[in-house]
């Protein structure tokens, strides 16, 4: 994938916390368009070790069929390109979503994209860091 395909990926920050992580198909001075989004939460677990983060995703709205939704840059903390590392994960869960223009722009790259998740969990897992 090449850098310019890279930056399609976007992570938002929304003033009322939301986070969200999706594919930019516009961007004007007022607002950015992204299709297919999910919603990313940080939900708090207190564990033996101590208080820790449980990341949770899901479509942004799942009360609709519409796959595209427009934010206002005045509702937004940031936008930023989503790490590369975060695009295999991005599209898997895509895949799992059954999303069909996700898919099509991918080519069909189920495998890859698996194969490429599968090397960054285990690199994931190798360390010390609690996910």
């Amino acid at each position: 994938m090449t850098t310019e395909q890279e930056e399609k990926f976007v992570f938002l920050k929304l003033y009322n916390g939301e986070q969200v992580m999706g594919e930019k198909v516009f961007e004007n001075n007022e607002l950015i368009t992204v299709e297919s989004p999910f919603l990313i939460r940080l939900i708090p677990r207190l564990e033996p070790q101590g208080l820790v983060e449980q990341i949770t995703s899901g479509p942004y709205c799942q009360f609709t069929e519409e796959k595209t939704f427009s934010f206002m840059k005045k509702d937004l903390l940031f936008s930023k390109p989503l790490h590369s590392f975060m695009i295999p994960v991005y599209l898997k869960m895509s895949l799992d979503q059954g999303d069909q223009e996700t898919i099509q722009f991918r080519g069909n790259r189920e495998e890859e994209i698996e194969e490429d998740l599968d090397d960054q969990l285990i690199v994931m897992n190798s360390n010390d860091t609690l996910h």
